[in-house]
């Protein structure tokens, strides 16, 4: 069976970047609204913010440019954590509301924690969290354009999952998982054979990486491979 290719959160990327620029427009719109003279100078925005900013406010700006921060990096705590800023920021302002303040004015606040804390959870699962994606990554995994069929010698150790520039996982079937750090001499059928170390088993699946003693021309044919799962297309690897 066919892991799925891995996504890029773009949505959550896009949220992030929203975060960390609301301190900053928030507070250059809070100037030109007080018709403060060149008020789209960061220095104005310096003298300014502990001066027109109330401290509840300030708190929750400098909360969204911190999940705003966090959200940059998909991996599970980070995430975990811009949660958790977020969900304080969310309390502390229905804080306010129950306390007196204007509904009006803290409804803004209230919204964009809600639905960040929305979009976040739906993006916090498979397919979207890889810990080896970055924002900037470009070794995605990719499944195979046809199916294929890992070997170590005559002896088969099961279908792979997916590829990456890297390395790839593999589906274990055969009849003992192996231990991080072991080294196999893997083909794909007789026309491509890696030495490739196991980075890591997670109940069935063995993630592979290839190691740098593997022949060039061995691992020319597996990057082109690999490119050819990113394109979608099949190339005859011999």
């Amino acid at each position: 069976m066919h892991a799925p290719s891995f996504r890029q959160p773009w949505i959550v990327y896009l949220l992030s970047f929203g975060f960390l620029l609301a301190p900053f427009g928030n507070l250059a719109l809070s100037l030109r609204a007080a018709q403060v003279e060149g008020w789209y100078a960061p220095s104005v925005w310096m003298t300014s913010w502990g001066t027109m900013v109330q401290a509840p406010d300030r708190a929750f700006l400098i909360a969204t440019f911190v999940a705003g921060l966090l959200l940059l990096w998909p991996r599970k705590l980070p995430w975990a954590l811009a949660l958790g800023v977020l969900g304080v920021a969310l309390l502390l302002t229905l804080g306010r509301w129950i306390n007196g303040d204007s509904p009006a004015s803290l409804a803004w606040p209230c919204l964009v924690s809600g639905v960040g804390m929305a979009l976040v959870l739906f993006h916090f699962r498979y397919p979207y969290l890889d810990r080896r994606e970055t924002l900037t990554s470009r070794n995605t995994r990719v499944r195979p354009t046809e199916s294929l069929q890992a070997f170590s010698g005559p002896h088969a150790l099961g279908p792979v999952l997916d590829l990456s520039l890297a390395g790839f996982r593999v589906d274990w079937q055969a009849s003992k998982l192996p231990r991080p750090g072991e080294v196999f001499e893997v083909s794909f059928g007789s026309e491509l054979t890696l030495h490739a170390q196991v980075r890591r088993v997670v109940e069935s699946e063995v993630g592979f990486k290839v190691l740098s003693r593997t022949a060039p021309a061995e691992r020319a044919k597996f990057h082109r491979l690999y490119r050819s799962g990113r394109k979608r297309k099949q190339v005859k690897l011999a």
